[in-house]
């Protein structure tokens, strides 16, 4: 087991960069030459000086930077991120109401969470064959013609690939909706429901994030595996008479995963930029039409919303970072022998 030391440091250090993280939004928004108070009055084309100080004194942004966030910070641990003020009303007198944040945020995450966690099982079951079936037979025609499919669809823009699979798949050939989000069970927030329609409507978003990412990881998994396989533990299983099948995906595949595993915590940022063009393509209403939501807004931003998101992401991303560090010991036993912190390292020698 990886010592509790080392989790609590990296409890410890990922708390201290969400913190950055959030206070750094503060300060970019404090740059702008913006008075947020203008949200509020955005019916009234030329307001006075004093209407504008009232109205920023109702959003609190009247106070110093740092009493701003340490007020906010104390709330968002306990989950409330404060109103959203683009969809606050105002009475003029100093009194301001509106939907909280965490309303719009929570099933923004559920939306968010199902894309990247459909669209990371896809992008298994891609990968793993492919991979297996190029290292056995590393240079062969198939090797060759999934090497160059696959460099396609890396060096396409995901906005494209979501394009076309939803022209073709959803406009063309009406195999599935083109666009939309179902949930699971029964809510009120979208206009259908159930097990059957959210996979409908989440299999070309899962689809469009595997290919993103499946070149470059049938790439580092297949040299990992080729390397793999000329392991002295690979001879004794096939002196054994174990089937290259069984030697392949029993023996060699579990100790090839260990770079792969590196690679989906180092990834995570990168997903998450490409969950902001998919849930753009296919009207999805999660975390990324939400930060861009809270961007457009034509009287200023909310960032209530802003920081809420980057709260909420960042939490994700160095949450999945702990985890794939706990997981190493479940891939490769020598971790756990070792009694250290796991090192990140790439895939080296000749097939590299």
């Amino acid at each position: 087991m990886i010592p509790l030391r080392y989790v609590v440091r990296r409890v410890a250090v990922a708390a201290a960069l969400i913190v950055a993280l959030t206070f750094l939004t503060f300060l970019i928004y404090e740059a702008i030459p913006t008075q947020p108070g203008r949200i509020l009055l955005g019916n009234n084309q030329h307001p006075t000086h004093a209407e504008v100080a009232l109205a920023n004194h109702a959003l609190g942004v009247d106070r110093p930077l740092v009493t701003q966030y340490a007020d906010w910070l104390w709330h968002a641990v306990r989950g409330d991120f404060g109103i959203q003020w683009l969809a606050a009303s105002y009475d003029y007198q100093g009194h301001v109401k509106g939907p909280s944040v965490a309303s719009a945020l929570w099933p923004a995450t559920v939306v968010s969470l199902g894309v990247v966690a459909g669209g990371v099982l896809v992008l298994l079951a891609l990968v793993v064959p492919l991979a297996a079936v190029c290292a056995a037979r590393p240079g062969s025609r198939f090797d060759k013609l999934t090497a160059g499919l696959l460099l396609v669809g890396i060096s396409t823009h995901p906005l494209v690939i979501g394009i076309l699979l939803q022209s073709f798949a959803a406009n063309k050939l009406h195999w599935l909706p083109n666009s939309g989000y179902c949930s699971i069970s029964y809510s009120n927030l979208y206009f259908c429901s159930g097990a059957g329609a959210w996979v409908e409507h989440l299999v070309l978003p899962w689809i469009t994030f595997a290919i993103f990412f499946a070149a470059l990881y049938v790439r580092v998994l297949r040299v990992s595996l080729i390397e793999t396989l000329d392991e002295p533990f690979v001879s004794t299983a096939r002196a054994k008479g174990a089937s290259e099948t069984r030697v392949l995906f029993r023996h060699a595949l579990r100790n090839a995963l260990r770079p792969i595993l590196t690679m989906t915590g180092m990834e995570i940022g990168t997903a998450v930029s490409i969950l902001v063009y998919i849930e753009v393509v296919f009207a999805l209403p999660g975390l990324g039409r939400l930060s861009l939501g809270a961007l457009n807004g034509s009287q200023g931003y909310d960032r209530p919303v802003i920081a809420g998101c980057v709260f909420v992401i960042a939490v994700a991303v160095f949450g999945a970072n702990l985890v794939v560090d706990l997981l190493y010991p479940l891939i490769d036993p020598r971790v756990a022998a070792s009694g250290r912190a796991p090192r990140r390292f790439a895939p080296r020698g000749a097939s590299a």
